[in-house]
C-alpha cells in the first residue's frame, strides 16, 4: 500500500464529522413513546376546553375533567419514566404563589364550602400549566398545543350554528349558543382563538391546514355574533394589534386572499346574524353610557363595599357570592375578573396576579416581532374580555399565561446538535498548550 493511500485511509478513520450535518439515512432520534402519549392525551384535553360544557358526564363533571385525569396520569409516568424534569418558569411559579394564597384562604374564608371548590380548581389548572412544561417544552409541540385549542372550538361553533338552523335558542331568538354554555362565557372562549388561528395561518407551510384555519377564524367569529355577546365583540378590537403584523407578513398572493375572505366575512355576517342579535349588539354604546351593564354597576358597588371591609386578606376563594348577598339581596357572581380577586383575595392576591399581568407583558416585550403581536393581542383581548365576567376559575385564561411563558422558552432554545463520541487523535498534543 503506497504511502498517499494509506494516509488517505488514516484521514478517513479519524475525520471528526460537522455537529451541524446529521448522517444520511439515520433517523433522528425518537422520543420514548410513553412521553408521546402522554403529551396525545394532553392535547386531546386541550382540545375540550372550548366545548367541555357539551359533555357532562354525572358524578365526574364535563368532559375535560374526564380527560383530564388520565391526562396528568400519564404525564406523571412520563416524567417519571423520563428522570427529569423540564425548568420552570416565572410566570408558572407566580401561578403556583397565587393558588397557594387561595388555599390559605380557607382559614379564613366567608364560604367555607365555596372555597373548598376553588381550591380544587385551583389545583387542576396549577397541574394543567405543569403537564404543559413538562410536555410541550418546543416550538413544535407548542404550535400543536395552538392547534388543539383552535380546532375544538369548531365543535362549540357547529352545536351553535345547528341551533341557529333549527330555531332552538332560550334568548328570544337573538341569542344562540352551545348547550351547557353561558354565552358570554363561550363568545369569550371563540374569541380567544381568533389570534391563535390567524398565527397558525401565518407559520403553517401545509397549505390544507392554512385553509383550515382561515375557515376556523370565519366560522367562529359568525358565532361570536350569533351569540349576541356584547363584551366578548368588544374584546376582540385586540384583535386589530395583530392584523398590521400578519397583513406585512403575507407576500402579495396571501394580502389578496386575506381581503377577499375580510370582504367573505362581512357580507355573510350581514345576511346570516338575526337582526334581533344585530340590535342587541347595537345597544353596546348607550349601555356603557347610560345603562347599568345588567346590574353589573349595582355587583360592582357592593363588590367595592366588601372590599373596604377586609381589604388585606379578602373575603376568601369563591366567596364573593355570599359576601354581597347581604347587600344586593341576591348572591351575585362579580361579573369582573380584577374585582372578583380583588375582593375574595384582598390586595396580596391581587398583587400576586397583577404581577404575573405584568410579568407576561414584559416577556412578551422580549419576544420576536411577529410572536409579540400575537400574544400582545392574546393579553389585550383577555383583558378587556374578564372585565365583564368572573374568569380566574376557567382553563383558558391560565392557559394563556402559561403558554405565553413558554413561547420565550421555546425561541431561546439552542439548535439541536448531534452529540458525538471523540475521536483519538493521530497528533501528539502539545504538553505546554
Amino acid at each position: 500500500m503506497s504511502s498517499s493511500t494509506a494516509a488517505a485511509d488514516w484521514s478517513a478513520r479519524t475525520q471528526i464529522p460537522s455537529p451541524l450535518r446529521q448522517p444520511r439515512g439515520r433517523p433522528a432520534r425518537r422520543e420514548p413513546l410513553l412521553i408521546r402519549i402522554a403529551f396525545f392525551f394532553f392535547c386531546c384535553l386541550i382540545f375540550t376546553i372550548p366545548w367541555e360544557n357539551l359533555v357532562v358526564i354525572p358524578g365526574v363533571g364535563t368532559v375535560a375533567r374526564l380527560v383530564g385525569y388520565p391526562a396528568l396520569a400519564v404525564g406523571l409516568l412520563a416524567v417519571l419514566d423520563k428522570g427529569r424534569l423540564n425548568p420552570t418558569t416565572g410566570g408558572f411559579l407566580l401561578v403556583v404563589l397565587f393558588t397557594f394564597w387561595r388555599c390559605l384562604s380557607y382559614l379564613w374564608t366567608a364560604a367555607p364550602d365555596a372555597t373548598v371548590i376553588e381550591i380544587g380548581t385551583s389545583l387542576q389548572m396549577v397541574a394543567m400549566l405543569w403537564l404543559l412544561h413538562q410536555l410541550a417544552f418546543s416550538q413544535r409541540r407548542l404550535l400543536s398545543v395552538l392547534q388543539a385549542y383552535v380546532l375544538g372550538t369548531l365543535v362549540s361553533d357547529i352545536d351553535t350554528i345547528n341551533q341557529y338552523l333549527h330555531g332552538v335558542n332560550p334568548a328570544g331568538k337573538s341569542r344562540f349558543f352551545a348547550a351547557g354554555f353561558d354565552p358570554n362565557e363561550l363568545a369569550l372562549a371563540l374569541v380567544l382563538s381568533l389570534p391563535l388561528s390567524l398565527y397558525l395561518a401565518s407559520v403553517t407551510r401545509r397549505q390544507w391546514l392554512v385553509w383550515l384555519y382561515r375557515t376556523q377564524f370565519l366560522v367562529t367569529a359568525w358565532t361570536i355574533l350569533l351569540t349576541a355577546s356584547r363584551g366578548p365583540v368588544i374584546a376582540a378590537a385586540g384583535i386589530l394589534l395583530l392584523v398590521p403584523a400578519v397583513f406585512f407578513r403575507s407576500n402579495e398572493r396571501q394580502k389578496a386572499v386575506l381581503v377577499g375572505a375580510t370582504a367573505v366575512a362581512i357580507s355573510v355576517a350581514i345576511f346570516a346574524v338575526p337582526a334581533a342579535s344585530w340590535k342587541r349588539l347595537g345597544s353596546i354604546g348607550s349601555e356603557i353610557s347610560s345603562g347599568n351593564l345588567n346590574d353589573r354597576r349595582v355587583i360592582w358597588d357592593a363588590g367595592l363595599e366588601t372590599f373596604r371591609q377586609r381589604p388585606i386578606f379578602g373575603v376568601g376563594a369563591g366567596a364573593f357570592s355570599s359576601s354581597v348577598h347581604n347587600s344586593t339581596g341576591i348572591a351575585y357572581v362579580a361579573h369582573n375578573t380584577f374585582l372578583s380577586i380583588l375582593v375574595e383575595q384582598g390586595l396580596i392576591g391581587f398583587g400576586i396576579f397583577v404581577a404575573l399581568y405584568c410579568y407576561s407583558i414584559r416577556l412578551c416585550l422580549r419576544m420576536p416581532a411577529f410572536e409579540r403581536a400575537v400574544w400582545m393581542a392574546m393579553l389585550v383581548t383577555l383583558s378587556i374580555g374578564v372585565f365583564s365576567l368572573t374568569w380566574e376559575y376557567r382553563k383558558p385564561i391560565w392557559l394563556i399565561f402559561g403558554l405565553i411563558s413558554l413561547q420565550v422558552g421555546v425561541t431561546r432554545q439552542p439548535s439541536r446538535v448531534l452529540r458525538l463520541r471523540p475521536v483519538a487523535s493521530p497528533i501528539v498534543p502539545d504538553p505546554l498548550r
